[in-house]
């Protein structure tokens, strides 16, 4: 026999998916449906303290510092044209291969977005310079952005990535442990890319 408690969760649940069928952003719907089940359980006094305590807790968090500082160093590196070093480089050492510009592309984002540890850096960095140069070589246009896509990802498995600088945050997981399964887990992609 189910509690009220849990009816109230599946109300939550229900509300999640009416709110994302509707087209509100997953965010807000989950937030509305968390709310909403706070609302029945604890009140509209209840559920304005434990969200504000909650929001607030999580934005003040001395942990959240170095995200500010690795936006900065996205910044630098990406004015500076570091990116098109690192493209070079790449591409001297692996441009001779077969399907080298889109190896070339992968590593090179992947390597950028680590440093940077923001994927979407390395995709205007690296992907400026990498874009022009596989349609020189007249590369399929959608081979070109998924290797640039595919690269820009693979460096969030590459830490200190803000992915799991927020996850470590949030499941107070130490850093040790995220660096070992996240090392495992680019292992596997890295072959899975090189595979196919």
């Amino acid at each position: 026999m189910m509690t009220t408690a849990c009816w109230i969760g599946l109300g939550a649940i229900v509300l999640f998916f009416i709110l994302a069928l509707m087209g509100v952003k997953i965010c807000y719907a989950m937030l509305a449906s968390g709310i909403a089940g706070l609302i029945f359980i604890n009140g509209i006094n209840g559920a304005i303290s434990v969200t504000s305590t909650a929001l607030f807790s999580m934005v003040s968090s001395f942990d959240y510092a170095v995200l500010p500082m690795f936006i900065l160093m996205a910044t630098i590196i990406t004015e500076t044209g570091m990116g098109t070093s690192l493209y070079s480089s790449c591409r001297t050492w692996l441009g001779h291969l077969p399907g080298g510009l889109c190896i070339t592309s992968i590593i090179a984002c992947a390597v950028f977005a680590a440093v940077t540890a923001f994927p979407w850096a390395s995709i205007m960095a690296v992907g400026a310079i990498a874009l022009p140069e596989m349609a020189r070589y007249k590369y399929d246009k959608k081979m070109a952005l998924g290797s640039i896509a595919a690269g820009s990802e693979l460096g969030d498995l590459i830490p200190p990535s803000s992915m799991f600088i927020v996850y470590g945050m949030m499941t107070g997981n130490t850093d040790g442990g995220t660096v070992c399964h996240s090392d495992l887990d680019l292992v596997q992609s890295k072959t899975q890319c090189g595979t196919s």
